[in-house]
């Protein structure tokens, strides 16, 4: 009997043990993910600003190159979407 009581605690030390350490881990996982949807969001960030500045000078470029008396304003459209 105390040889069966010693088993069936050492499961349960076992057992909490595992769930501690599956605990910490999903823990880690989600920091991980975490940082890589921040990294995500500041990358397209950076692309986003760099393909307005590259198509506005591109506008620019066309414009006082062509020759024509048109000095109106430079307008780009741009479409932004949202991961939830």
């Amino acid at each position: 009997m105390r040889t069966t009581n010693n088993l069936a605690f050492a499961s349960l030390d076992a057992y909490k043990t595992t769930m501690q350490h599956a605990k910490e881990n999903t823990k880690q996982i989600f920091d991980i993910n975490t940082k890589t949807a921040k990294t995500f969001e500041s990358n397209a960030r950076e692309v986003t600003k760099a393909a307005q500045d590259s198509v506005s000078r591109f506008n620019a470029s066309v414009n006082s190159g062509s020759g024509s008396s048109n000095t109106g304003t430079i307008s780009s459209t741009t479409t932004s979407t949202s991961v939830a």
